[in-house]
Order: C-alpha cells, then structure tokens, then sequence
C-alpha cells in the first residue's frame, strides 16, 4: 500500500544498525490536522536512510511510504500485532509539487485542434 503526507520535519533520529545487513534510521514528522497537530513516527531503511540527510528539522517535506504490518506470538500464546510506517522517498514539498504539475500548454496546434467538432 503508498501513501503520502506532507507535513514539517520534526526530529531526525541517527542511524541504527540492526543487523550486518539492515540498517534503520527513523524520523518524526508534524502534520497539521485541524486543531491538533500529529506527530508521526517513520522508519526507512537501507540506502534510503542518506536521504535523511539532506533535509533541515523544521522543513515541509513530502513523505512517501508504506503501511506494514506484522503479528508476533509471545510465550504466552498471546498474538499482538504492530504497524510501522515504512518511508522509501523523503523530499523538500516544493520538490514535489514540481514534479506533480501539469507540463505547460504548447502554443503549436495539435491534430485535434482541426477537428470540425
């Protein structure tokens, strides 16, 4: 499942190596949300995590993710289950309008621009 949300960056956590392969790095961020606002709890993971790095707390940015979700037995026999919201992309929200917006009209006809009707 992708979502996005835009909000300000709020805290950016170090990196932790969880293993000799996966390294995590997880950040908060601020979302507007009426009269509160949201502070949201995001991981990424591999390479990603550099993205990090390019961006001050403070700044709106867009973030781009996943939902995962798991199921963990204890001892007990007891299923508990967890979320976490799993960031691939991490960009400036300026940036990401850009990419979004519509290209500029041509001034040059088009095919259909002779179509009678």
């Amino acid at each position: 499942m992708k979502f996005e949300i835009k909000g300000v960056l709020h805290q950016v956590f170090e990196a932790k190596q969880v293993s000799d392969r996966f390294t995590k790095r997880e950040f908060v961020l601020s979302v507007s949300d009426g009269k509160y606002d949201q502070v949201v709890l995001f991981e990424m993971s591999g390479d990603k995590i550099s993205q990090l790095d390019e961006l001050a707390t403070g700044e709106e940015v867009t973030v781009h993710f996943n939902v995962r979700g798991r199921a963990w037995t204890n001892k007990e026999n007891v299923t508990k289950y967890f979320n976490s919201l799993h960031a691939w992309k991490v960009e400036p929200a300026q940036a990401a309008k850009k990419q979004s917006a519509p290209p500029p009209p041509t001034d040059s006809p088009s095919v259909d621009d002779d179509c009678p009707f």
